[in-house]
C-alpha cells in the first residue's frame, strides 16, 4: 500500500509532463523493494530460526532443570550424603538460575513483536510469568537454606576442633 501510494504520487506529479506512458518508473522502485523484502525474509529464517515464544519456552525448560537441583540437594542431605553438597556448587546453581530467569525476562520484553503460530501465544506466556517467579523464588530459598546449613556445619566443625584442642591443653 505504501509503494502504491508512492508510485501513484510520482505518476500524478510527473505523469502530466511526460508525452507518453513510461513503465520504467515503478520498476526502478519495486525491484529494490522486492529484493530487500526477500533478503529480509531469508535472513529472518537463517539467522533467527526461533520465535520469541520458542526462545522463552527453551529458557523456561532450562530453568526447570536447574530448579530440580535444590530438590536433589535436599534428598542427598536427608540421606546423610553430605559429601555431594558443596558451597561453590550451590552458588554456581544459584547464578545459573538467575541468568536463565533474566534471559526469560528479556524474551518476555520482545513478546509483543512475536508472530508465533501454534499453541503458545504471547498472552499464554505472559500468564506464566508469576508462577515461574514464585517457583524460582522457592528454589532459590531452598538453595539459600542449604548454603546457610553448610556454613553452619563448617562453623560447628571448626568450633568443635577449637574446643577439643583447648580441652587437650592443661593449665
Amino acid at each position: 500500500q505504501i509503494y502504491a501510494t508512492i508510485i501513484s504520487d510520482l505518476f500524478l506529479t510527473l505523469g502530466p509532463s511526460q508525452p507518453s506512458f513510461y513503465g520504467t518508473l515503478p520498476i526502478s522502485l519495486i525491484k529494490p523493494a522486492a529484493i530487500s523484502a526477500g533478503l529480509g525474509f531469508a535472513a529472518s529464517i537463517v539467522f533467527f530460526p526461533q520465535s520469541t515464544s520458542h526462545t522463552f519456552l527453551a529458557a523456561f525448560a532450562g530453568l526447570l532443570e536447574l530448579a530440580k537441583q535444590p530438590l536433589k540437594f535436599t534428598i542427598s542431605s536427608l540421606e546423610n550424603d553430605s559429601k555431594e553438597l558443596d558451597l561453590q556448587v550451590l552458588q554456581k546453581v544459584k547464578a545459573e538460575m538467575v541468568t536463565a530467569y533474566k534471559s526469560m525476562e528479556l524474551a518476555i520484553a520482545f513478546l509483543p513483536l512475536d508472530c508465533s503460530i501454534g499453541r503458545w501465544n504471547a498472552d499464554d506466556i505472559k500468564s506464566l510469568r508469576d508462577p515461574i517467579r514464585q517457583s524460582m523464588i522457592s528454589s532459590l530459598s531452598l538453595l539459600e537454606y542449604h548454603s546457610v546449613w553448610l556454613v553452619g556445619q563448617k562453623r560447628d566443625r571448626k568450633s568443635t576442633r577449637l574446643n577439643s584442642s583447648h580441652a587437650n591443653i592443661s593449665y
